[in-house]
């Protein structure tokens, strides 16, 4: 909706200088604003890596959360402001960085929820229902929050269980678990990315 929205402003107004415009995409850097540049606007881009829930429940504080931003000098200098006030960390980019920037943020963030909810399909076909599969959720939920501290420690210190250990046996049981087509080609693929970057 970005670019058709720069052209209604650009349109509806003859003059913007003095204006400085950021939006808030991760993927699509400032020159989607470039109708509004062009009626001299100083146009940029402030994304905040973070998820953001339903509106029913709580945004995240903006505190300590990374905002990678980047545009005109104009708008970079006002970006920085807003991180600055709102007690984030700034993360400058290159206009040419920011798809591969979200695509980061996505394969962490919703990449997650996939493989939780592969998960729960696996224990489901297994068998578990009720209070056994809250409980298993929960365990799961554990792993994953354990997994990102470890992670603060650096990619080693978050890498553990069969695939760390190269334990082939149990690798080749976990196989035969997937209940799906999908399901299987995602663990082979998750586990070759590993292997294939192990940085």
């Amino acid at each position: 909706a970005l670019a058709p929205l720069a052209r209604q402003l650009a349109a509806a107004r003859r003059d913007w200088q003095g204006w400085r415009i950021l939006h808030p995409s991760g993927a699509l850097d400032s020159s989607v604003l470039a109708p509004l540049q062009r009626r001299g606007a100083a146009a940029g881009s402030l994304h905040p890596m973070m998820t953001f829930p339903p509106p029913s429940r709580r945004a995240p504080a903006s505190k300590g959360i990374v905002f990678s931003y980047e545009g005109d000098a104009a708008a970079r200098r006002a970006a920085a402001g807003l991180i600055r006030r709102w007690r984030g960390l700034p993360l400058p980019l290159a206009p040419g960085l920011k798809t591969a920037y979200h695509l980061a943020a996505t394969l962490v963030g919703p990449g997650a929820v996939v493989e939780m909810a592969a998960a729960e399909t696996v224990l489901r076909r297994a068998g578990l229902r009720g209070p056994q599969l809250a409980r298993a959720r929960q365990g799961l939920r554990q792993v994953l929050a354990a997994t990102a501290t470890n992670l603060q420690q650096g990619l080693p210190a978050a890498w553990t269980g069969p695939w760390a250990r190269g334990d082939r046996q149990t690798i080749t049981r976990h196989r035969r678990q997937l209940p799906s087509p999908a399901l299987r080609r995602l663990s082979p693929a998750l586990l070759g990315t590993a292997r294939a970057d192990p940085e």
